[in-house]
């Protein structure tokens, strides 16, 4: 119980003993003691207050605030309330107030805490609601359908170099030769392009890996026609599998969308996809762990084939121990996303265990 709370309590306590118990200091006692409070603390606000006459607490020792007083914490208040993603440093500069005392007033207190925003896509035009309703279509559809989902991207060969803080440890760093204290970036680094399917339980297909881009031919020829559909029918029946390529025109050539229908693979038509919607394709978060898992090694794979075999053993890795729970939680997204909408379900979904 803060100090205010404490003094509200002792004014309750000195109003009843003088004007309702009659200065009957059992009486008082007694009925205070029915609301859960100690009789021993009951006694004691009494006797302090006839002591002293009144029931205000002593002044706290020590000069006036003069930085840190009422004027300023309200300044410092309105400042965030108007702008919630400033900074204290700007809040500093604004009221020509000291960085440290923007620090303590917002922490000590306001008790404001910061956090870091959460990235999320940026919708344009007709997308948010057409990624809705694309969605909650998917999802019904998905109810009776083994969901498989496809995407490619793209990694840097050298794992040095993959995005991401590099940490640094020791008592003095000064004392770390150049090469352990900085995080050497090259300006044009060369880039792997891999394509790979992923159904909803994790299991993952062959990679395909290439130097070059994503073409409409390389997406029917070493994609589709060798990777995605031995994968389906190594572990499910045609009938019973949606597929859901993203909306990349190679992946909607007519060829390929002969193919598949061929093969009698349903996938999602073209203008039924819900656009922009990368927290409900759980691949996308496979590929984060994945790289996530890259930038740990020590040094770049020998070569192409060193560089499959090394992929290939991560994202089988990583299939195996988190897939089922990524496409999960990708699923649930999908789910609140396409009866609540981005925004709608945006609050719900923070709010999550994430994988």
């Amino acid at each position: 119980m803060r100090r205010q709370n404490h003094q509200w309590f002792a004014e309750r306590v000195f109003h009843y003993y003088q004007n309702v118990a009659g200065f009957n200091k059992k009486t008082t006692a007694d009925h205070f003691v029915s609301e859960g409070k100690r009789k021993t603390t009951i006694y004691n606000i009494i006797n302090r207050c006839e002591a002293r006459g009144s029931s205000q607490f002593n002044q706290i020792p020590g000069r006036p605030a003069v930085v840190m007083c009422k004027k300023n914490i309200v300044k410092v208040e309105k400042a965030f309330d108007r702008n919630s993603s400033t900074s204290v440093r700007r809040v500093a500069e604004k009221l020509h107030l000291k960085k440290s005392t923007v620090s303590d007033i917002k922490v000590k207190k306001l008790r404001y805490t910061a956090q870091t925003k959460k990235k999320a896509p940026k919708y344009i035009k007709d997308q948010e609601s057409r990624a809705k309703t694309g969605l909650r279509r998917l999802y019904k559809n998905t109810r009776e359908k083994i969901l498989i989902i496809d995407d490619e991207t793209y990694l840097i060969n050298d794992p040095s170099q993959t995005p991401g803080r590099k940490w640094v440890h020791a008592k003095d760093h000064r004392q770390l030769p150049y090469s352990k204290r900085v995080k050497e970036i090259t300006k044009f680094p060369k880039k792997t392009m891999v394509w790979q399917a992923m159904d909803e339980f994790g299991n993952v297909s062959e990679p395909y890996v290439s130097e070059g881009t994503m073409t409409g031919n390389i997406y029917l020829e070493e994609c589709l026609k060798k990777r995605l559909i031995p994968f389906i029918k190594a572990l499910h029946d045609v009938e019973d599998v949606l597929f859901w390529p993203d909306l990349a025109p190679p992946h909607y050539t007519p060829e390929a969308r002969e193919y598949l229908e061929s093969e009698n693979v349903e996938y999602v038509p073209r203008n039924k996809n819900p656009p922009n919607v990368p927290q409900a394709r759980g691949i996308e978060k496979f590929w984060g762990i994945c790289k996530s898992r890259y930038s740990q090694r020590t040094e770049e794979p020998n070569g192409h084939n060193g560089f499959v075999r090394v992929w290939k053993n991560i994202s089988k890795k990583v299939g195996k121990e988190v897939g089922k729970r990524v496409m999960d939680h990708a699923y649930r997204n999908l789910r609140e996303i396409g009866y609540k909408g981005i925004k709608g379900a945006a609050c719900d979904l923070s709010k999550k265990k994430r994988v």
